[in-house]
C-alpha cells in the first residue's frame, strides 16, 4: 500500500512538473511570436516613412500647398505627480522652400499645450481651420508666432484614428498666403486616412 501511494504521488508530481514545462513552452513561444509579428525589422520601418511622406508630398499637390506635415501623439516624461506629459512628433512632411525651416527638424517632442486650441479643435471637431493667422484671436500664441516665422498666412489640420476611432494623430496643410479651404477639400485628406493611420500605428510599435 505504502509503495503504491508512493508512486501515485510520483506520478502525480511528474504530470504536474511536465505540464508547468509545457505551459512554460507555450508562453515563450506565444511571446516569441508576438514579438515576430508586433515589432517591425527596420528597413519595413523605413518602407512606411518613405509611404507616409509619400502621402505628404500627394496631398501637397492635390491642394496646391506650400507645406504639409504628419504627426502623430505619444508620451513624454512625467510631471512630478505622475502624470504622463502628452506630446506630439513630426514623422512625415513635403514643403517648399517659401516655408523656412523642416517640421520633422522642428517638431519633435513638442507638449501639447504648444498647440493647446489646436488640439481642442481636433478632439471636439476633427479639424481646425486657421484663415489669416497674424490676425487670429482664438489660437495657441507659441504656435502663431511659429507660423509668422515661417511665412504661414493660413494652416488647416486634420485628425488622424486608428481602427478604433482613438486619436493618434494629425495632419497638417500650410498656406504662404491666406488661403480659404472649403469643406470639399478635404476629400484630399481623407482619402489618405486609412492608409496614413495604419503606418502610424505600425511605426509607433513597441
Amino acid at each position: 500500500m505504502v509503495e503504491s501511494g508512493l508512486l501515485r504521488d510520483l506520478l502525480i508530481i511528474g504530470i504536474t512538473q511536465s505540464f508547468t514545462l509545457v505551459a512554460i513552452w507555450l508562453k515563450e513561444y506565444y511571446f516569441k511570436r508576438k514579438l515576430a509579428i508586433t515589432i517591425l525589422s527596420p528597413i519595413d520601418r523605413s518602407a512606411l516613412f518613405i509611404k507616409l511622406t509619400q502621402i505628404c508630398g500627394e496631398i501637397k499637390e492635390d491642394l496646391s500647398a506650400n507645406g504639409v506635415f504628419i504627426a502623430y501623439f505619444h508620451n513624454g516624461d512625467y510631471y512630478k505627480n505622475g502624470i504622463s506629459i502628452d506630446k506630439f512628433t513630426v514623422v512625415a512632411e513635403d514643403y517648399d522652400t517659401t516655408i523656412n525651416i523642416s517640421y520633422v527638424a522642428k517638431y519633435q517632442m513638442i507638449t501639447i499645450n504648444y498647440i493647446t486650441y489646436m488640439y481642442h479643435r481636433l478632439l471636439t471637431d476633427g479639424r481646425c481651420y486657421k484663415i489669416d493667422i497674424p490676425h487670429l484671436k482664438m489660437i495657441d500664441n507659441n504656435y502663431k508666432d511659429d507660423c509668422i516665422l515661417r511665412n504661414v498666412l493660413s494652416s488647416y489640420s486634420f485628425l488622424i484614428r486608428d481602427d478604433d476611432e482613438k486619436p493618434i494623430g494629425f495632419v497638417s496643410v500650410e498656406y504662404c498666403y491666406e488661403f480659404e479651404f472649403k469643406k470639399e477639400f478635404e476629400s484630399a485628406i481623407w482619402k489618405h486616412q486609412l492608409s496614413t493611420s495604419k503606418s502610424i500605428k505600425n511605426i509607433t510599435k513597441k
